[in-house]
């Protein structure tokens, strides 16, 4: 499965997103926010999931070459 499916849906199972009004976020707004906000960050102070997610991806793209 390629990553442009798999990140929606963890994106919609795991993660609730809400604007400044108190609405949920849905669809590509919700997903382009939380990417906002993951890679904001150093990798060494991303949640710990998201450093195994990261670790998982990278091993693939490195042994795919």
């Amino acid at each position: 499965m390629r990553g442009k499916k798999v990140l929606p849906r963890i994106i919609n199972r795991c993660f609730q997103v809400k604007d400044a009004q108190g609405k949920f976020l849905q669809g590509k707004d919700k997903l382009n926010q939380i990417a906002k906000n993951l890679v904001r960050k150093p990798l060494k102070e991303q949640p710990d999931d998201f450093q195994r997610l990261y670790a998982i991806i990278s091993h693939r793209i490195i042994s795919s070459n």
